[in-house]
Formats: C-alpha cells, sequence, structure tokens
C-alpha cells in the first residue's frame, strides 16, 4: 500500500538543488521539473501542476531489449497501478515500421525502460509531498530522509 507524508518547505529552488545531490547515491531516478511552465499558462489540463516530480529508486522495473515491447509495457502498467516513470527510445521505431539503425549504438539503452519508484516526492507550490510505501518505509524514516536531504 502507498501512503504519502506532506509537508510546506519555504525555500524550493533550495530543496530541488539538495534533492538532486542527495540523489546520486541511486542508480535509478528521475527527476521532471516545470520550470514555472504552470504559471504563464491558464489550462485545463493539469499535466504541468506540479513544480516538479521524481521518482527515486526501484521497486518494480521492466527493462526490454527486442520485440513485443508494447505488448510487455502494457502488461507492466496494468500490474502496477503507481506512480511509473520511464522512457521509450528512439530505436522502438524498428518495432512499430519496417525500419533499420546502422549506426554503431555505443549506448546500448533497451527500447523500453519503465520503473515504479521506492519513492516519489511532488511539489506544489511550496507543499512537498513524499508518496511511499508502507511495506518498505516508515512515516519515521521518510521524515529521517526530508531531513538528510535539508542538511546538505
Amino acid at each position: 500500500m502507498q501512503t504519502c507524508y506532506s509537508y510546506t518547505n519555504p525555500d524550493i529552488e533550495q530543496f530541488k538543488n539538495k534533492l538532486l545531490l542527495w540523489s546520486n547515491q541511486f542508480s535509478t531516478f528521475v527527476y521532471l521539473d516545470s520550470n514555472h511552465y504552470y504559471q504563464h499558462v491558464k489550462s485545463k489540463f493539469t499535466y504541468h501542476d506540479y513544480d516538479f516530480l521524481a521518482g527515486i529508486s526501484v521497486k518494480k522495473e521492466l527493462i526490454v531489449k527486442g520485440e513485443n515491447s508494447f505488448s510487455a509495457l502494457q502488461k507492466f502498467t496494468k500490474d502496477n497501478k503507481h506512480w511509473i516513470f520511464g522512457y521509450l527510445s528512439y530505436d522502438l521505431k524498428n518495432e512499430i515500421e519496417n525500419l533499420e539503425s546502422n549506426k554503431i549504438d555505443e549506448l546500448q539503452f533497451p527500447e523500453i525502460h519503465f520503473f515504479v519508484p521506492e519513492i516519489v516526492i511532488t511539489c506544489k507550490q511550496n507543499q512537498v509531498d513524499i508518496h511511499y510505501f508502507t511495506n518498505q518505509y516508515t512515516e519515521i524514516e521518510i521524515k529521517n530522509i526530508v531531513e538528510k536531504i535539508n542538511h546538505i
């Protein structure tokens, strides 16, 4: 089960910098920043409502190299009804159309990589919400993480 710990942080810009430094210890981490976009656009859509989102560490993961990428992603999203972060690579085009890339692939990224983070941090107008799984963390442990980030 997932729950959320919330608190108000008056200096979000400083918190973001500290969060990025703290997150360097994890091999998987996603940080998405709206760059204050929501302040300039009045829209019925809400995808830009957050100041930032961060997905930290891996609880469950989908890495696909090869065929059937979309069916694997469909099953992963169906089985995991939590926050999911990830990417679709450029070479996934070869699975959609009869195309081929003959360039050297030095990065070796998989076609698809998505993950359910252990912790998701969201921020909206100075309110920081830390979403976590109760079978992995206690509220005290989450408060300690917030303290560690703030003391960097």
